[in-house]
């Protein structure tokens, strides 16, 4: 009995060993905590062709530098002059990336006010499931708030350093609890922990 017992000690370690070890790695590749060896993943406009085509309707995945950031961190690069952009077409060529498929002949994300893709009610497939409320851009970052339509309604807001005009870093995309009228109602909203 005694053997028995330990035996069932033994397969029972080694099976949540093997769970915890496969939940890791699923954390690692889902959450993208594996960033490209030298750095962050760096979008850069003369990469279009290069991997696999994204899914259909859906833009190539970034590997944001930064997993998590603080509120503090969140504070600091909204801290800044921004030329706000209410209009998906003026964002840097290099963001604007970001949010195209199919070649760059489709956007995935419309500008504020037109019609979205409702989940619960789909009328038209080729309607983006995105919707820009603004975005600012300075000379070397640029941030875009956005929201989207999923099994959630969410709001988002994405973070990037612009190294040049071809070529921007995705530091961190968080979620938001609601949406903000304007940059400063933003700055509140991070401050308070709003954006995670």
């Amino acid at each position: 009995m005694h053997t028995a017992m330990s035996r069932s000690w033994k397969i029972l370690s080694l099976a949540v060993l093997a769970t915890l070890f496969i939940t890791a790695v699923w954390l690692l590749v889902e959450r993208k905590l594996f960033g490209p060896a030298g750095g962050p993943h760096e979008i850069s406009l003369s990469g279009l062709k290069k991997g696999p085509p994204p899914e259909p309707g859906e833009p190539p995945k970034v590997a944001w530098a930064k997993p998590h950031l603080s509120t503090t961190e969140q504070q600091t690069f909204l801290d800044r002059d921004f030329q706000i952009v209410r209009t998906v077409s003026a964002l840097p060529a290099a963001v604007l990336k970001i949010y195209t498929v199919k070649d760059g002949g489709w956007l995935v994300m419309t500008d504020p006010g037109k019609r979205l893709q409702n989940t619960d009610d789909i009328e038209d497939l080729t309607l983006p499931t995105r919707r820009l409320i603004f975005a600012g851009v300075s000379e070397d970052r640029a941030f875009v708030f956005y929201e989207m339509e999923g099994v959630m309604h969410s709001f988002i807001l994405d973070l990037f350093e612009l190294k040049s005009p071809e070529v921007a870093v995705g530091l961190w995309r968080g979620y938001c609890e609601g949406s903000a009228k304007n940059l400063d109602d933003l700055r509140r909203r991070a401050a308070r922990g709003h954006c995670y």
